[in-house]
């Protein structure tokens, strides 16, 4: 291959699905890291349990969106998928 070669400058396909399901299954396990947060802050009755809530209850719809419909899909992750997932995380 020479680099005049135009199979050469063609970026890899993006695993879309991979992608969606890798970022369901991270928002899932974010919305978990949220409750110690609303378990303090409705210990202490500060008033902000309810944006916690929301927020955990936001991002757990969201990451099952993502990742339910996606459970049969099993493809290994490659650089380039990796490399999406952790920029739009």
């Amino acid at each position: 291959m020479s680099a005049d070669d135009p199979s050469v400058w063609i970026l890899p396909r993006m695993q879309a699905a991979l992608v969606a399901r890798t970022l369901g299954i991270f928002l899932v396990l974010f919305s978990a890291a949220l409750l110690p947060p609303l378990a303090v802050a409705l210990s202490y009755g500060d008033g902000k349990a309810d944006h916690f809530a929301l927020s955990l209850l936001v991002s757990l719809a969201v990451g099952l969106m993502l990742w339910l419909p996606l459970l049969s899909n099993r493809q290994a992750i490659r650089n380039y998928d990796g490399f999406v997932i952790v920029a739009m995380f």
